[in-house]
């Protein structure tokens, strides 16, 4: 509970989905989330992103870890909490991606 509270609710995910909308405008989006273990932080993020973009642009995620129960959890967590966002999970190490 105590690492929740301090790192993953305590991230600045309103400023950093503001600047990225005011970057993006309405062009298409994927986030790309390296080692993404349950996904939680990765998610929360597209939230903001779905509230700070233009209600056109096209969402995506990408989920890659290494740890096939991890990105199980990952994937299960963002359909459920994402179901308009198109989720793509690779099961990899990403210091061995080309």
């Amino acid at each position: 509970a105590t690492y929740v509270a301090k790192y993953r609710t305590n991230l600045p995910f309103v400023p950093i989905a503001k600047h990225v909308a005011d970057l993006m405008g309405s062009h298409m989006l994927r986030v790309n989330a390296l080692g993404c273990g349950d996904g939680k932080a990765e998610v929360m993020l597209v939230e903001h992103l779905q509230r700070a973009l233009p209600r056109s642009p096209k969402l995506e995620l990408f989920l890659l870890d290494i740890s096939h129960v991890l990105l199980n959890a990952a994937n299960k967590h963002a359909m459920e909490t994402l179901p308009n966002v198109p989720v793509l999970t690779v099961h990899r190490n990403f210091h061995e991606l080309p």
